[in-house]
């Protein structure tokens, strides 16, 4: 149907006519009744708001969702741009750990990458201070591949030099995450790890969750520790006992206990070493502190240990005890040292033991008659009457070496003969050839070394070891300081002449008898308790050059015989390499292996 409606013409039906003709004629003007057109005007208005409204939000509607608001990120730091590009190569698994750098033996390990902008060292400690979240998942990720590498492929590696350059590099990467603030993190993602069972990797990710609760040092440490104390691993083991030494305290020496009877030596060891150094801190605070007799007679009975490791600690333990119930077992173990009765027989154990009876009985005997011993011992009317002697008080003399003191019964000195040390000292006018042997850094030694050996103390032994790009010994053995020998010394002395570069690692090598480096022997260590150690320059030549590698090294060769490595500094005229900058590497091998370090500025 086509009709016209106001001037409009359209085909409509009826209906929709008159409704089109309801809203639109009051805008026409045209007269209807009065009821009608008095409504219609309203009704118009709001019908036309309408219309607006519901076409606008149908436009919103058609156009898509509003634009959210734009966030502008921070840019990604050059630490941050580095940890991706690490952490993608890694997931594709096209990258390789370490580089082979077979013309320099021990340099810093770098990562294999064009594009690498630091070292390991660098990388590690930057993401950690940063602190940005992406950036430390990102080195979490890494550090594990790290510290989790199996220890197998160290040895066989080249590009990880017998293993020496990746546990370097593991140190490096525990230590940074250790110094991220958020601990809570740390702390679970290390009880996690120590919940890892999976085959060979679980042991290295449980080891790594027993080091960093100790590097945490929290409250709750020790509880989470304690169930790692019959790990199946003894590297895991091992780990437990390092971190219950460092957090310290009654509850670490209460945990340790059931680690004396552990199966390896190493472990045992150390659980000794623990129960020792709290004892030295309760001594310290309380000198009348009792210790228990069911835990002096527990240590006696190791004194027969099948390791010198073990009887070397259980005899230190017994020198810090001071009970005299001890003296008839010591009385037999030296015996069975001395005449070379029991596994890995050590005279370094043997003198040991010699020392504390004088110190516990106030009697001497020669060393090579111990069963003088046994007589004095069957000689009294009862045993248990054996009282312990004043040990020696404030007037009792040591000599010493540079100020470090010499108190242990065998010392071995190790001094640089390179040729800096003909240089004159830092106080001195004289140069090169002209100078006297006495103005000399070498001839100032020369001198300190008479001294202190003219004053050791009978029931002392030693030996000497002069390096340059070699090292050398003088015996090969360790000799009682007696006049005679004394005297033979000081001529070996005075007849040393400066020359040559720096072999520090040579010289350390020879003095512990390290041998293999790496593979841990019950060799290492055995004759020496102190290694006097001197020195004025970096190390110039040998196997090792870098000054971290050679700590991690000696270190780890040192860990269980525990030989006190002290080390005197002469700061030397000039660096041996181009831009070189001092290290406090002496003081850093001294403060790990238990040593003192002493500066000595001549002038």
């Amino acid at each position: 149907m086509t009709r016209r409606i106001d001037g409009h013409s359209d085909s409509i039906d009826e209906a929709t006519a008159r409704a089109v003709r309801w809203f639109v004629r009051p805008l026409t003007n045209r007269p209807e009744d009065t009821l009608v057109h008095s409504t219609r005007p309203p009704l118009a208005i709001v019908s036309v708001f309408l219309f607006v409204f519901v076409a606008s939000v149908a436009r919103t509607s058609w156009s898509g969702p509003a634009p959210r608001p734009t966030i502008v990120a921070d840019p990604p730091s050059e630490i941050l741009q580095e940890l991706r590009i690490w952490q993608k190569r890694y997931r594709a698994g096209a990258i390789e750990l370490l580089i082979p750098d077979r013309e320099s033996p021990g340099a810093r390990p770098r990562f294999l990458d064009e594009r690498a902008m630091f070292e390991v060292e660098d990388l590690f400690d930057a993401a950690a201070l940063e602190g940005r979240p992406e950036s430390l998942e990102i080195l979490t990720e890494i550090a594990t591949t790290y510290l989790t590498r199996d220890p197998d492929r160290e040895y066989t590696d080249p590009a990880a030099h017998d293993g020496r350059r990746l546990r370097w590099v593991r140190e490096r990467a525990r230590r940074a995450l250790a110094s991220i603030e958020d601990r809570d993190l740390i702390t679970d993602w290390a009880r996690a790890l120590l919940d890892d069972e999976r085959g060979r990797l679980g042991i290295f990710r449980r080891e790594l969750g027993a080091q960093l609760l100790g590097d945490l040092r929290s409250e709750t440490a020790p509880y989470h520790l304690r169930r790692r104390l019959d790990d199946e691993a003894p590297r895991v083991r091992m780990a437990v006992i390092d971190s219950l030494a460092r957090i310290g305290g009654e509850t670490a020496a209460q945990l340790v206990l059931p680690a004396l009877s552990d199966p390896d030596p190493a472990v045992r060891a150390a659980a000794l070493e623990l129960l020792r150094s709290e004892l030295v801190k309760h001594r310290q605070a309380d000198p009348a502190h009792l210790v228990p007799r069911s835990l002096v007679t527990r240590i006696t009975r190791m004194l027969v240990d099948e390791s010198w490791w073990v009887r070397r600690s259980a005899v230190e333990w017994l020198r810090v005890a001071r009970d005299p119930v001890a003296v008839p077992a010591l009385v037999d173990a030296l015996l069975e040292e001395t005449l070379r009765r029991v596994p890995q027989a050590s005279p370094r154990v043997a003198r040991a033991i010699r020392s504390l009876l004088m110190s516990l009985t106030g009697q001497s005997f020669p060393h090579h008659e111990p069963r003088e011993w046994k007589k004095w011992l069957e000689s009294l009317p009862e045993r248990e009457r054996v009282q312990p002697a004043n040990p020696g008080g404030a007037g009792h003399y040591h000599p010493s070496f540079y100020g470090v003191t010499l108190r242990s019964p065998s010392i071995l000195f190790v001094i640089d003969l390179s040729g800096s040390m003909a240089y004159p000292g830092s106080g001195s006018q004289a140069q090169g050839a002209s100078s006297t042997a006495r103005r000399t850094k070498l001839g100032e030694v020369q001198q300190e070394m008479i001294r202190a050996i003219s004053n050791l103390r009978p029931g002392t032994y030693f030996d000497l070891v002069f390096f340059n790009t070699t090292a050398h010994r003088w015996r090969g053995e360790f000799m009682e300081a007696t006049p005679k020998r004394i005297e033979a010394a000081i001529r070996f002395i005075q007849e040393q002449k400066a020359g040559g570069a720096t072999d520090l690692y040579a010289a350390l090598e020879t003095a512990l008898d390290i041998g293999e480096p790496g593979r841990p022997s019950p060799i290492v260590g055995r004759e020496v308790d102190d290694v006097v150690l001197l020195s004025d320059g970096w190390p110039s030549s040998g196997s090792f050059l870098d000054p971290d590698v050679i700590l991690d090294t000696v270190s780890s060769a040192n860990r269980n015989s525990r030989t006190r490595i002290h080390a005197i500094e002469i700061p030397g005229a000039t660096a041996p390499r181009s831009g070189a900058t001092p290290v406090p590497m002496l003081e850093e091998l001294a403060a790990r292996n238990g040593g003192q370090y002493r500066r000595v500025d001549m002038r």
